[in-house]
C-alpha cells in the first residue's frame, strides 16, 4: 500500500478575515477545492471550548458559533506539505492548530497483502463516503455497520459531517432541516491487530463500493474487552 497522510486543522466555526469577513474554515475548503486535493470532511463539534476556554455547545439556547471545527485532508506526503506551506499563516493568525497523522494507508488500492507490516499492529479504519451511497440497496453505513457487528467489532462509529468533497469535487453540505441524504458520512472501526486482515478482505466490496477513500491509521490498542478485539 501506497504510505499518504491524514492532515487536521483545527479552528473554529466563528473564525473570520477581519469583522465581518468570510468564515476561515470555509476559505480553507475553498482553497483545498481549488488546489485539487482528493478530498476534504469538515466536522463541527456538539460541544467544546471556545478561544477564551469557555464551553459551549450547540444545543443552547442561543445556538453557538464559537465551537471548534475540524477539516480533514487525506493526500500524499508531498500534496499535504504544499497544503501546510499556504495556509500555515492563516491557520496561526486564526489562532488554529494543524495536527498530523504521518502515515495513513489507502486500503482501496489493491497491492496491499496480509503480510504488509502496516496489517500486523492495531488499526483505526475509516471510511469516507456520501450518505447517498448504497451497498445492494441498503445505505451503504448501514450495510458496514451490519457486516463488522458480524464479524464482532467491537467499536463502530458512524459520523456525519459538517461539509466535504470527494473525488467528484461535489461540495456536500449538511444543513438544519434538510431531509435529501446529501451529507458527508465516515465510518470509523477499531481494528485489532489479529483482525485487521480478516476484516479488510471481508469489507473489500463495500469499501469499493465507498465513493471516497479508506485508510487505515497503525497505533496501540491499550484497553478492550477482556477476549475481544
Amino acid at each position: 500500500m501506497k504510505r499518504e497522510g491524514l492532515l487536521q486543522i483545527l479552528l473554529h466555526e466563528s473564525d473570520r478575515k477581519g469583522l465581518f469577513g468570510r468564515l476561515i474554515f470555509e476559505d480553507v475548503v475553498r482553497y483545498l477545492w481549488r488546489s485539487g486535493a482528493p478530498g476534504v470532511t469538515v466536522y463541527r463539534s456538539e460541544e467544546g471550548l471556545d478561544k477564551q476556554g469557555h464551553i459551549q455547545n450547540m444545543h443552547s439556547e442561543y445556538m453557538s458559533e464559537q465551537l471548534p471545527i475540524k477539516v480533514e485532508v487525506f493526500a500524499n506526503q508531498e500534496e499535504l506539505q504544499d497544503i501546510m506551506e499556504h495556509l500555515h499563516k492563516e491557520i496561526q493568525d486564526a489562532r488554529g492548530q494543524a495536527f498530523m497523522v504521518p502515515e495513513a494507508w489507502n486500503v482501496k488500492q489493491e497491492d496491499w497483502r496480509g503480510e504488509n507490516p502496516e496489517m500486523q499492529n492495531d488499526s483505526l479504519l475509516k471510511v469516507f463516503m456520501k450518505e447517498e451511497d448504497e451497498y445492494n440497496g441498503t445505505p451503504l453505513y448501514h450495510a458496514f455497520v451490519r457486516e463488522l457487528q458480524k464479524l464482532d467489532i467491537q467499536w463502530v462509529n458512524v459520523i456525519r459531517a459538517l461539509e466535504g468533497f470527494g473525488q467528484d469535487h461535489v461540495i456536500r453540505k449538511t444543513k438544519m432541516f434538510q431531509f435529501a441524504n446529501h451529507s458527508p458520512v465516515v465510518l470509523e472501526a477499531v481494528l485489532s491487530a489479529s483482525k485487521v486482515h480478516q476484516t479488510l478482505e471481508t469489507l473489500k466490496p463495500f469499501i469499493q463500493a465507498a465513493s471516497g477513500p479508506a485508510i487505515l491509521l497503525s497505533g496501540n490498542l491499550v484497553a478492550s474487552p477482556a477476549g475481544k478485539g
